[in-house]
């Protein structure tokens, strides 16, 4: 179930991105949140922040999957990669300077953060084998 949820939201950012380009009510509002957003909470030095924390986090879930490998479950470690998968693609996305012009590139991130904000929840009740 989560899965499907992180799969719809990281679907959202090309349709984003689309209906900017289509719909000129869609892009005015996107434009306007994107303003707010860009002097406030996602401003430059903290999406630096924010690629710097997520791709260290990534680093640091792949290191512990294969230094656990053999005492996790597989379930455990399919999630523990997943994780590490969200959280590189995270880093990509904020770490992107070529689309920081374009009018979507907030929201894009805020669909890329939220999935990789969800799968670390489960990772703290990661099992041993049985």
């Amino acid at each position: 179930m989560v899965f499907i949820v992180q799969v719809s939201l990281l679907a959202l950012c090309p349709v984003i991105r689309w209906l900017c380009e289509e719909r000129a009510g869609v892009m005015k509002h996107v434009y306007y949140r994107s303003v707010q957003l860009r002097y406030g909470i996602m401003s430059d030095g903290n999406m630096t922040l924010l690629s710097l924390v997520a791709s260290l986090s990534a680093l640091a879930l792949i290191y512990f999957a294969f230094i656990r490998r053999d005492r996790l479950s597989r379930i455990c470690l399919a999630e523990i990669l997943w994780g590490a998968c969200l959280g590189l693609f995270l880093a990509s996305v904020t770490a992107m300077r070529w689309s920081t012009d374009h009018v979507a590139y907030r929201y894009v991130v805020m669909t890329a953060f939220w999935p990789w904000i969800i799968q670390l929840a489960p990772l703290l009740t990661c099992r041993r084998k049985a």
